[in-house]
């Protein structure tokens, strides 16, 4: 994959929104795989491999997430002006978290008039967004600065999900650090505010759950803007990279796969030249 195609310079967020849905649906495949697991470890295991199908169909359909946009931020700095790439950041950001929280709304208000699933699913569902509005108990200044830390955590992990991938030249390629690093952010409970609307959305047609008040104040936008500084901070530490993924794209740049096979090379002979 070419570096520009990951770049705010060229995106629309506006396009394809439907594919955003594809975070409801791997919400709702992370429940299903875990509802009856008595195994507690087990069963955040079989969460973060229905999460992370949802998030690779993401990744796969070029679609766009909100905190995506904190971790391009190095490759678009190569490719916009500064003041462009500003407008564009803050473009993305206002219609990739719309569209988000549109897409995620509408999928789970269609399943739950599509399908009936068992009293023990629904009861794992509470049980996940009850986890997620545990910030709420906390209350006050402490409550949303512990969200908003767990959410820089959970962008971490899900924008290196991202950048992961796109260095994959295989669809297990792609697969493979997706899923390490998903189930790793599902099992910690980090808040990624695309994830929770996803699984707000499937608890509040049942009549159920916080209320859409409550999980907006309490988890969406502060886990958002904890995913904003997370992954900006991210993305400055690791900004070499993009600048590599740049250079990648240039045609008379090698790419990494020649680079590493040279350096083998190089250690092979001198490993031959010290035996020798």
């Amino acid at each position: 994959m070419r570096a520009h195609s990951y770049s705010l310079c060229p995106s629309d967020p506006g396009a394809g929104h439907t594919r955003r849905r594809f975070i409801t649906m791997g919400a709702l495949f992370s429940i299903l795989l875990s509802t009856g697991v008595e195994t507690h470890g087990l069963q955040l295991l079989l969460q973060g491999l229905g999460f992370s199908v949802g998030f690779f169909l993401v990744i796969l359909t070029g679609a766009a997430l909100f905190t995506e946009a904190n971790v391009l931020l190095p490759v678009s700095a190569l490719n916009c002006s500064r003041t462009d790439m500003l407008r564009r950041g803050i473009k993305f950001w206002v219609l990739a978290w719309v569209g988000n929280l549109i897409g995620t709304m509408l999928t789970g208000w269609v399943v739950s008039l599509a399908q009936v699933y068992s009293p023990e699913h629904y009861e794992l569902l509470s049980s996940v967004v009850a986890k997620k509005m545990h910030y709420q108990q906390v209350g006050g200044a402490e409550g949303w600065f512990s969200l908003v830390l767990s959410g820089m955590l959970g962008n971490w992990m899900v924008g290196m999900a991202a950048f992961l991938a796109v260095m994959g030249r295989t669809i297990i390629d792609k697969f493979v650090p997706i899923f390490l690093a998903v189930s790793l952010f599902v099992a910690g409970n980090f808040q990624h505010s695309p994830a929770n609307m996803a699984y707000f959305s499937m608890i509040m047609p049942t009549g159920a759950g916080p209320g859409w008040w409550d999980a907006m104040r309490w988890s969406i936008i502060p886990a958002g803007i904890g995913n904003i500084l997370g992954g900006s901070y991210w993305s400055h530490y690791h900004c070499g990279t993009g600048y590599v993924l740049h250079a990648a794209n240039n045609a008379q740049s090698a790419s990494c796969y020649d680079r590493l096979a040279r350096a083998d090379q190089l250690s092979a002979r001198q490993t031959t030249t010290l035996k020798g």
